[in-house]
This record gives C-alpha cells, sequence and structure tokens, in this order.
C-alpha cells in the first residue's frame, strides 16, 4: 500500500512494505522544504476557445501545487495576463511552440531569422506572465532535423538563439529521446549548443512510463544530459487516458513514479506530469484525490 505525505504545492510520497524514506519533518511534524517533491502539471492551450476548460483545470491541479506550464503557439502572449487575473496565488509558467498550428516560426532549425521571431514572442511572454523561466516546445520544430531530412549548421543555430533573453531560463523539450545512436547524437549535438548559449534546463523522458524506467536508449539519454547544463534536468511523467492506446503512468501509479524521482533526482526536485488536453481537468482531480487521501498524515 502506497503512504502519501502532502503539502499544498508539493509532495513526498513514502512506500510501505518496501524500502521506506521516514520523512525528518520539522518540529511541527510537517514536511520541510528540502523534502518536498514540487510537482508541475502542463497543458498546451493552443486556441482561445480552450482558455476556459484551461483555467480549470489549473483551479483543480491548485490544490496540489502552485506551479503550472501552460504553453501555447505564437501570437497568444495576452493569454498570460488573463491566467494570472483568473488564477491568482499560482505560477503560470509560459511556453511557446514555434511551428505547429499552421504557424512555423523556423522554417529550418537553425534559421537565424527564426530564432529573432522566437526571441520577440519569448520576451512577450515573459512580460505578460512576469516570469523569467519559458518552455520552448520544439517538437515539431526539430522533427524534420531529427529524422535527417534537414540539415542544420549548429554555428547559425547559436546565432540564432543569442537572440533569446539573457535573463531567463529556458526548459527546453524535446532534449534527447531515441532508440538508435544516430538520432541521439543529431539531438546531442543541438543541446550542448543550446546549453553553451543558453541558461537552460533540459527535459528527461526516462521517467515518462514505466517502461521508461528499464529502456536502455532513455537511461543513456539521461546520461548524456546530465552535466551538460549546470542545472539538474527536469523529469517528466506522462498519465494519458487509458483509451488512449499510448504508454504511460495510470494515476493509480504515479506515486510510484514520484518515489522513483525522488531517489534519483533527491529530496525537493522537480517533476513535470503531462496528462494531454483531453484529461486536464480529469487529471488534475483524480492525482490530487490520490496524493492527498484522507489517510495521508500531512494534508493541505
Amino acid at each position: 500500500m502506497v503512504r502519501v505525505l502532502a503539502t499544498v504545492g508539493a509532495v513526498l510520497i513514502t512506500v510501505s512494505g518496501t524500502a521506506r524514506c521516514e520523512p525528518r519533518g520539522d518540529a511541527a511534524g510537517g514536511l520541510t522544504s528540502e523534502q518536498r517533491l514540487k510537482i508541475i502539471p502542463w497543458v498546451e492551450l493552443n486556441y482561445a476557445i480552450h482558455d476556459e476548460y484551461g483555467i480549470k483545470g489549473l483551479l483543480a491541479w491548485k490544490g496540489l501545487t502552485d506551479t503550472a506550464i501552460v504553453s501555447t503557439r505564437p501570437g497568444r502572449a495576452a493569454l498570460y495576463s488573463k491566467l494570472r487575473e483568473r488564477v491568482p496565488g499560482m505560477r503560470i509558467i509560459p511556453g511557446l511552440k514555434p511551428n505547429g498550428a499552421r504557424v512555423d516560426l523556423l522554417p529550418t532549425f537553425d534559421s537565424v531569422a527564426g530564432w529573432q521571431k522566437v526571441a520577440e514572442e519569448v520576451a512577450a511572454m515573459c512580460e505578460t506572465s512576469g516570469q523569467r523561466v519559458v518552455l520552448l516546445d520544439n517538437e515539431v520544430a526539430i522533427k524534420r532535423y531529427r529524422m535527417g531530412k534537414q540539415r542544420i549548421e549548429l554555428d547559425r543555430l547559436r546565432a540564432g538563439l543569442e537572440y533569446l533573453p539573457k535573463d531567463i531560463v529556458i526548459i527546453w523539450y524535446p532534449s534527447i529521446h531515441s532508440h538508435t545512436t544516430k538520432v541521439q547524437k543529431r539531438y546531442a549535438d543541438v543541446c550542448r549548443v543550446v546549453a553553451d548559449v543558453c541558461d537552460v534546463r533540459f527535459t528527461d523522458r526516462s521517467t515518462e512510463t514505466p517502461a521508461a524506467l528499464e529502456d536502455l536508449w532513455l537511461q543513456r539519454a539521461r546520461r548524456t544530459l546530465e552535466g551538460m547544463s549546470s542545472r539538474p534536468t527536469l523529469p517528466m511523467l506522462y498519465a494519458y487516458a487509458e483509451d488512449s492506446g499510448i504508454i504511460h503512468w495510470p494515476d493509480a501509479r504515479i506515486p510510484d513514479a514520484l518515489e522513483y524521482v525522488r531517489k534519483e533526482w533527491g529530496d525537493g526536485a522537480e517533476v513535470v506530469i503531462y496528462p494531454g488536453v483531453r484529461r486536464w481537468v480529469e487529471a488534475g482531480d483524480s492525482i490530487k484525490k490520490i496524493l492527498q487521501r484522507p489517510d495521508s498524515p500531512t494534508r493541505p
């Protein structure tokens, strides 16, 4: 049976019946800030029609965490002013998807002019969100390069990245994710340039599903990323719908996943949970319920 110790905005998971972590706690019997594992849910809101649904989900997650990532398409920086107004007391990290949804800021991944446009969008998002951390979702933008269908010059990429604001932290997604040496090298070459130019935190998908924990390729990618940036990698958990056909962490096993992250990344680590847009609200309610059960000795 999994026993959960939870506080607002953070959780520490202990598993009874197995090797167990006993909380040190503070004088009041709660968890110290060093012991807390911080959950950061992530949702994509590319169109205004989904904004209210997104806000509903943020309010659902708010009982479990005080931080979330909300990414969107170019031209939507005003979204973050709305979110700050409608979900007060919650830190919303903005995110940009440069390509997709009929917008391609980066016609090639090393387009200097394209990165200038990305930098403008990032600056606008920082202004409206009040944050100095921005996620860049380059999954679509880097796809052709990843597949070997687009050649890029790393020096041009470096020149383009120089346009990004200097006083912010970039969360970079995806970092390294492949089951071949050739593609992992392509990713790694880009990540090294990014780490050289930006204050960056790389997402780590070696925890994305139960199967990923035993996936030698994903564990290899994790080892490559470690130490590439001065900041720790940011582990990710996928929590898609049961009938999605995609491998994921079932809600009931999220405590196991969080315990793994705590053991590997340490007390006080941060972890992203990505449930997809379809179950953004449902996942917030479900996972919160699991992690804040009545028998939990420390509840919000």
